[in-house]
């Protein structure tokens, strides 16, 4: 099977395994009407996810890459031999960022100061937003945090 690949402004995309044409799917922006733009024709599901990853991986700052992929060494690999099918890139963020946690690379929340507790409001009470009431956020990811990461492992 082959799917097509629009791609449209602000991002959407549509995939269809007949072929796409303007009355498939249209994103509206202001007063006009933006079409799709056939981006690709792709064979398989496999390759169609595969295109989407490497979409949004190449759309994420260098130091973001250069951090997921310190977090997640065995990702090196995987991207490699283009095994990305089931990867998003949000997901690996989420997973490095866990990874930080556990390493203890965390600060005392600047927000609140520690407490857990800001200013109240009737649905959620003193809670810190920034936090999340766990009194300490991640460190800032920076080439000298991703160094330092480095170099302990």
């Amino acid at each position: 099977m082959v799917l097509h690949v629009e791609e449209y402004e602000h991002g959407h995309i549509y995939i269809s395994d007949n072929g796409c044409s303007k009355s498939d799917y249209c994103a509206t922006t202001d007063d006009k009407t933006q079409y799709g733009k056939l981006m690709t024709s792709i064979d398989g599901a496999d390759e169609c996810a595969k295109y989407l990853f490497f979409k949004a991986w190449n759309s994420e700052k260098p130091l973001i890459q250069e951090y997921i992929l310190t977090m997640i060494p065995e990702l090196q690999q995987r991207i490699s031999n283009g095994n990305v099918q089931n990867l998003s890139v949000n997901h690996l963020l989420k997973v490095a960022n866990q990874r930080l946690y556990k390493m203890g690379y965390t600060k005392t929340c600047p927000r609140c100061g520690g407490t857990g507790n800001y200013s109240f409001n009737q649905m959620y009470g003193t809670t810190c937003f920034k936090c999340g009431g766990k009194k300490i956020v991640l460190q800032t990811v920076t080439k000298k945090l991703i160094a330092q990461i480095k170099k302990s492992r």
